[in-house]
């Protein structure tokens, strides 16, 4: 017993510091540990979670069939945990957060340093920061390390072409996931258009996954992806 209860124990830290991540930060360090991108899962991270999950029902389980003084500290001390992170997961998903602007947005969640750079060297700050709307499908900075560096180098001396880049990833109008999954290409501000498929529970525009649909701004919407969108050359 007090094996399981240790176990539950270290679970539901484990868990509750994940989610205080996730809620303040937007980093997820399941995620982080198992090599994925921040709204990514596979089967590891959903074993954690699971367990995690379990370990909570685990406690309020062992207090409520415990009697009297027989009721372990730590089994109590998880069941209270347990129903305050609930308390505070339901709490924070009813009660949406102050939107700002797509940049604004992207800056404050800490993942688009790179972009962010850009995007100001491109002189598109403040197009982005207009009434818009605009839907923006936004390359993580793991997504940028994965771009060539001289591909990099040569954008950063190349405006023009750095801007075309950029607007590849933005569509004018506001476009959420509910419609996103129904198109098979969308006009890109750039011109071009960008290829959207659907396999199982995945969407990718050209080669990107969309890590994470609908983060909303108050101009418009984003849609976290996994790869920079390079034009056809």
């Amino acid at each position: 017993m007090k094996v399981l209860n240790t176990l539950a124990a270290i679970l539901l830290i484990v868990g509750g510091l994940n989610w205080g991540l996730v809620a303040i930060a937007e980093f997820d360090l399941v995620a982080e540990i198992v090599g994925l991108e921040f709204g990514e899962t596979n089967a590891l991270t959903r074993i954690v979670y699971g367990l995690v999950g379990l370990s909570a029902v685990y406690a309020i389980g062992v207090l409520v069939t415990s009697r009297g003084r027989s009721v372990q500290p730590i089994a109590a001390a998880l069941a209270v945990g347990a129903i305050a992170l609930a308390a505070v997961g339901g709490s924070a998903s009813a009660s949406p957060r102050a939107q700002g602007t797509i940049v604004e947005t992207a800056v404050a969640s800490g993942q688009f340093k790179t972009l962010a750079k850009l995007l100001t060297n491109a002189g598109l700050v403040g197009t982005l920061q207009k009434p818009g709307p605009y839907t923006v499908f936004a390359p993580t900075d793991a997504a940028f390390k994965k771009v060539p560096s001289k591909t990099l180098t040569a954008l950063a001396k190349n405006k023009a072409k750095l801007k075309a880049v950029l607007l590849y990833h933005v569509i004018a109008g506001k476009v959420p996931a509910a419609k996103v999954v129904k198109l098979e290409s969308a006009k890109t501000v750039s011109g071009r258009r960008v290829s959207i498929r659907v396999a199982g529970s995945n969407v990718f525009v050209n080669d990107a996954k969309v890590t994470r649909p609908d983060v909303m701004a108050s101009n418009g919407v984003i849609h976290v992806v996994n790869r920079v969108l390079l034009p056809p050359q």
